[in-house]
């Protein structure tokens, strides 16, 4: 009884002094966070309203990558073009033709994962200040302020870790408009690679 009253104490004293915002990774933009899977930001994208933006010239809102599969034989020395890339690199959306939501991914062993979100606003019907008043709102002040360029910044207390891959989490917003991105270890990241199984070696003309 006195050792779970203790454990109780303990985690309401955790509470109080570092509210959940300040050790949980809960930035997100227009409903997408870092880490999030492809499924996930689909669905999520669907019921805000948004809907495929196409850019000039192109008739897919999609840009590929290489798969993780791809990078380890890429790591190994194997020859991709671009046009053989089958992986996710991001996806690009709008609602109403004045709001443009894009999403970065990075292929992980498990899947392709959102390391970037950003949003920005076509008009001119919300001023600036009405902008950073409402960011502000939503996510507290900002650990840093800078005058020029106009930008505030938000930095993540934990790291977000998948397939053991730690993802470093900061918001920024440049004028009106959002930026959230997730910085990969890249000392992570290439140790899942070397860790993945040998490409075979395919024969050549010498």
């Amino acid at each position: 009884m006195k050792k779970l009253f203790l454990t109780t104490f303990a985690t309401v004293l955790v509470l109080i002094l570092y509210p959940p915002s300040a050790f949980a990774q809960d930035y997100d933009v227009g409903g997408l966070k870092i880490g999030m899977s492809q499924p996930e930001v689909e669905t999520i994208i669907s019921e805000n309203g948004y809907e495929p933006y196409f850019k000039a010239g192109r008739k897919t809102h999609i840009q590929t990558a290489p798969t993780f599969e791809q990078a380890v034989q890429q790591k190994q020395g194997k020859y991709l073009s671009k046009k053989n890339q089958e992986g996710l690199g991001s996806l690009v959306f709008q609602k109403d033709d004045r709001e443009i939501i894009g999403v970065q991914f990075k292929e992980f062993p498990s899947g392709p994962v959102v390391i970037g979100v950003s949003y920005s606003l076509r008009d001119k019907t919300m001023t600036q200040p009405v902008f950073v008043d409402r960011v502000t709102s939503k996510y507290g002040k900002a650990d840093q302020n800078t005058a020029m360029p106009d930008t505030s910044t938000w930095l993540g207390d934990e790291d977000i870790v998948i397939d053991g891959i730690s993802i470093k989490e900061t918001l920024r917003r440049p004028g009106i408009g959002l930026n959230l991105t997730g910085l990969v270890n890249s000392v992570d990241y290439n140790t899942a690679l070397n860790a993945a199984a040998p490409a075979p070696k395919g024969g050549t003309s010498f």
